[in-house]
């Protein structure tokens, strides 16, 4: 058995760390996520071998490489929330840490095989939970690495992201247990190492290949419509909320009317690009003049369709129709929303209130259950209230030809099973809405970006990205990007795309990989627990 002083393994932990970082940068190196766990998997191997590095020495050891890897990745959320981001990385790296030191006890308590099954379950468990909880930040989840090398993951059609979660645990785990056998047992107890390299190789290269095969022989189906992006590129911290919003909806509908022609079938503006609360009645009633305006336009050009994103009150004068999350002032109730609408010429009304509210900044988790709370949201830099949002996933209807459209507002889009479900609801095409300027040149709208790519793969779903301040981009159904504006700049894009009607078998299904290794992990959880309550009875 090697030895490893206290700073090597601190090493180690940091290279993990820095392995699994470098996974989500824009260099398109997702593949290096392979090898990312294989250091702290030594770490673990080494504690349970050495008394030398105890139980609690491994905790820090874990949390060390996962907290590395979360503010190296994420480091970003500060610009939009210094507290909010503190719970992200914090948060999120002690429940990575967790999992870890339960696959750590199981395999002490039970066998080795069991704890990489384990390790393997537990992981895709959570991420599976984390996308349902409220109190959620999925942006770390493994599959979520390959974003930017599209050709690999071209079956993600079959199994979302959570299948590349389990693709990456398991190679990991077979690269671990080559070197385990090969240099860490001493020498009349090494084992063969043989079947164990066949096994990754399989694990590698039969995946790769599929994916390649699906790739070069994919053909996009679906109706074409002629789709155009805005990217107004108005700043959020100087100009969005303050200036006026008038002269950015005319310098909106400039850039429209710079491109747009009668064939054009919609165009797509990013989130909030009316940044002030329009109340949803007046909508209804053509009482709000820069509705007036955007119809106005809309006869020009009578069958295109108008997908915007604004801020927007609903109000409530009987405390039976207030919803949990409305708030009263004097004799009524009011919900607050982040909103998409379509605007046609058919004068009929429709709504999409965003539903994936991000934690701390929109919304106080479960402040349903626990109202007082509501106060703090104020103090992490979002709204005066928690929003409010719809319970479930809302398409867009095309009055001449039913084409349907998910308008997926800003975060929502890193959930794949939540749009997968605007897809089982008949969604063609989807528009993701957004607002990254919040978290300035960094990292973080780069990633955002190229998470879309998942989603189109995941639906076969060519997506039309608004970003205010970019990159704004058009997605085909391979994930291929096709065309893009870069960050910081005015711009617009108008392509052609194919709305699909095919459902693929995640789209049908869901996170199915999800449920099966939450069943699994309760089992293996179960039978932890029952071994150590005959023990203490022993």
């Amino acid at each position: 058995m090697m030895h490893l002083n206290k700073y090597t393994r601190i090493g180690m932990a940091i290279s993990s760390g820095l392995l699994l970082s470098i996974a989500y940068t824009q260099w398109h190196m997702g593949w290096i996520i392979l090898i990312g766990f294989v250091p702290l998997l030594i770490l673990e191997e080494y504690a349970q071998q050495k008394k030398t590095c105890s139980g609690h020495s491994l905790f820090g050891y874990a949390f060390l490489a996962f907290m590395v890897w979360n503010i190296i990745s994420t480091y970003w959320i500060y610009y939009a929330t210094a507290v909010g981001s503190i719970f992200a990385v914090g948060l999120n790296a002690l429940f990575m840490t967790v999992l870890f030191m339960l696959y750590h006890k199981i395999k002490i308590r039970l066998n080795r095989n069991i704890a990489y099954i384990a390790l393997v379950v537990l992981w895709v468990a959570f991420e599976f939970f984390y996308m349902k909880v409220k109190l959620s930040w999925p942006w770390l989840n493994l599959g979520n690495s390959f974003a930017n090398n599209v050709q690999w993951i071209q079956w993600y059609e079959f199994t979302g992201t959570l299948g590349g979660t389990i693709w990456v645990l398991i190679s990991n785990l077979l690269i671990f247990e080559i070197f385990r056998r090969r240099f860490m047992l001493p020498e009349p107890k090494k084992l063969p190492v043989r079947n164990h390299i066949i096994s990754l190789a399989i694990m590698v290269i039969v995946p790769l290949t599929l994916s390649l095969i699906m790739y070069h022989n994919y053909e996009e189906q679906g109706k074409d419509q002629e789709v155009i992006v805005l990217q107004p590129n108005i700043d959020p911290y100087k100009q969005k909320f303050s200036g006026s919003v008038m002269d950015q909806l005319h310098n909106m509908l400039r850039l429209t009317d710079s491109v747009i022609s009668k064939h054009s079938d919609y165009v797509v503006f990013p989130e909030t690009a009316l940044p002030l609360y329009i109340e949803e009645d007046s909508i209804t009633i053509e009482n709000d003049r820069h509705i007036k305006i955007l119809r106005q336009f809309n006869q020009e050009y009578p069958d295109t369709k108008f997908i915007i994103g604004l801020t927007s009150r609903k109000f409530y004068y009987n405390e039976k129709d207030a919803t949990p999350t409305a708030h009263k002032y004097q004799d009524f109730w009011f919900d607050e929303f982040n909103t998409a609408m379509q605007i046609d010429t058919s004068g009929v009304q429709q709504f999409y209130h965003k539903s994936k509210l991000v934690p701390g900044v929109e919304s106080i988790p479960y402040v349903d259950n626990w109202k007082w709370l509501n106060k703090l949201i104020i103090n992490l830099g979002g709204p005066r209230n928690s929003l409010g949002y719809d319970p479930y996933p809302t398409n867009f209807v095309s009055p001449s030809d039913s084409i349907r459209v998910a308008a997926i507002i800003c975060y929502e889009s890193i959930y794949g099973g939540y749009i997968a479900s605007f897809v089982r609801k008949g969604a063609n095409l989807l528009f993701i809405m957004t607002n990254d300027g919040w978290w300035r040149d960094t990292p973080g709208y780069k990633q955002h970006a190229a998470y879309a790519r998942l989603r189109a793969i995941e639906t076969r779903r060519a997506v039309a990205r608004s970003a205010n301040t970019g990159i704004s981009s058009i997605i085909n159904q391979r994930g291929d990007i096709v065309d893009y504006r870069g960050w910081w700049t005015e711009a617009v894009i108008k392509r052609t795309v194919k709305a699909n009607d095919k459902m693929t078998f995640y789209a049908r299904f869901g996170d199915y990989p999800g449920r099966i290794s939450a069943f699994l992990a309760a089992l293996i959880l179960l039978h932890w627990i029952s071994n150590l309550l005959m023990r203490k009875k022993l």
